[in-house]
């Protein structure tokens, strides 16, 4: 992550150029003639190359004690403020195996994407459920009553019904099942003997 820090600090000095060796009209006033007399120093050797900028500030600060022209000392003290801006007050040095598996451990993507197999797990169990025994019951009861169209019919007529069983879908799209219904019958006929009546079957 250093040599990172590094080159964008050597592109911020880089755009910086121009305006650090500018001078304000009143800074020019105060320098009288010496604003004719090319610079010296680090800010001469900005024109032929970017110095590092871990030793640029360093650097900058000593030849700004030095110096006793204000018109070489504003573009010193721009340099330094503008090294300030971009540089971080903490460095860490990194081996690149490092800045790679910071990279991945922080990549969100790759988060996103790790809890792909739970979720493909999680839709495979899903899909077995489809085949799983299910456990089934049905009731119902009916009743009806009305006048009796002749004797040897009721008119008041209960039938309750109630079952229970399991079913299974097999794979090959088959499905077995089992169950055990019990139906109760009541009627007011009056010929009938066994009232109500209780029936069971099993399937």
């Amino acid at each position: 992550m250093m040599w990172v820090a590094a080159i964008f600090l050597r592109v911020v000095l880089i755009a910086g150029l121009g305006w650090l060796g500018q001078a304000t009209p009143q800074e020019q006033a105060m320098a009288g003639d010496s604003t004719q007399q090319p610079p010296e120093g680090l800010i001469a050797s900005l024109n032929h190359h970017v110095p590092d900028p871990s030793l640029a500030k360093i650097q900058a600060q000593q030849e700004l004690e030095k110096t006793t022209r204000p018109i070489d000392a504003v573009p010193l003290e721009n340099l330094i403020k503008r090294i300030s801006m971009v540089e971080r007050p903490v460095k860490i040095h990194l081996t690149l195996e490092d800045a790679l598996r910071r990279t991945l451990e922080n990549n969100f993507a790759i988060r996103v994407s790790s809890y792909n197999p739970a979720i493909e797990t999680t839709r495979v169990v899903e899909a077995e459920a489809a085949f799983d025994a299910v456990y089934f019951t049905n009731v119902s009861n009916a009743k009806i009553n009305q006048p009796a169209p002749s004797a040897i019919s009721g008119s008041n007529i209960q039938d309750f019904t109630a079952e229970a069983g399991i079913r299974k879908l097999l794979p090959s799209g088959m499905q077995v099942q089992t169950s055990y219904e019990t139906e109760r019958q009541f009627n007011d006929f009056a010929f009938q003997t066994i009232n109500p009546t209780w029936t069971g079957t099993f399937i």
